[in-house]
Parts: structure tokens; C-alpha cells; sequence
């Protein structure tokens, strides 16, 4: 008989570690709370990680911009340069480097050209008016 009681002990010790291991199971399923703050973690790691792809993206783009502005600028120069008269780039570069030796005079002069226009301009704009 002490055989039978120890195997009923042993059944009995069994039952209970499995009804706890389920009584365990059914309380984590049930603690809606650390799920929803599990959830809400893995939700934070995904939207971060579309963030990190977005602004690499957003980056590559960026440069590739870049890029091809620069080449449609360095294209657009040449053909200006092909295409104006060697006299107008030589008045142009000596007017330049006269601004430059001489920055007072040629900001007088670039104002009183904006006045002038402004003038005229402006009597244009009230002689439509009559």
C-alpha cells in the first residue's frame, strides 16, 4: 500500500505543478496591461526602424539632388560660355574685376541703376492709372 500512496503523492505533486504552470499561463494571457505595454514597445522598436529608412532615403535622395543640380549647373555654364561672343565674356570679366578692386563706386552705381528703374517704373504704373 505504500506504493500506492506514493504514486498518488507523485500524481498529485504532478497535477499541481501543471495546474500552476496553467493558472500561470492564464494570468500572463490575462494581464492585458504588460501586454499592451509589450505591444506598444514592439510598435515604438518598428517605427523607429521605418524612421532610421525614411531618413536614409531621404539622404540618398538629397545627394542625388544635389548632384544632378550641380551637373545641369556645370552643363548650363558651358553652354552659356559657348554661346556668348568672346567680346561680351572680356567686358563682362573686366566690369567684374572692377567691381571687385573697386566695390564702393560699382554698389553706387548697381543703387542708382535700381533708382532709375524704380522711376521709371513707377511713372509707367500711374500713367496706366489715368
Amino acid at each position: 500500500m505504500t506504493s500506492t500512496q506514493d504514486r498518488l503523492r507523485e500524481q498529485v505533486s504532478t497535477a499541481r505543478s501543471r495546474l500552476g504552470d496553467t493558472v500561470e499561463e492564464l494570468a500572463a494571457k490575462a494581464d492585458v496591461k504588460h501586454r499592451a505595454q509589450l505591444k506598444a514597445e514592439d510598435m515604438r522598436h518598428r517605427a523607429q526602424a521605418a524612421a532610421g529608412e525614411l531618413r536614409h532615403r531621404a539622404q540618398a535622395a538629397t545627394a542625388d539632388l544635389r548632384d544632378r543640380a550641380h551637373s545641369a549647373s556645370d552643363d548650363l555654364r558651358h553652354r552659356v560660355q559657348e554661346h556668348t561672343p568672346e567680346q561680351a565674356r572680356n567686358a563682362a570679366g573686366t566690369a567684374a574685376r572692377g567691381a571687385r578692386n573697386h566695390p564702393l563706386p560699382a554698389g553706387l552705381a548697381a543703387a542708382l541703376m535700381l533708382a532709375v528703374a524704380y522711376l521709371l517704373l513707377r511713372r509707367g504704373s500711374h500713367r496706366d492709372r489715368r
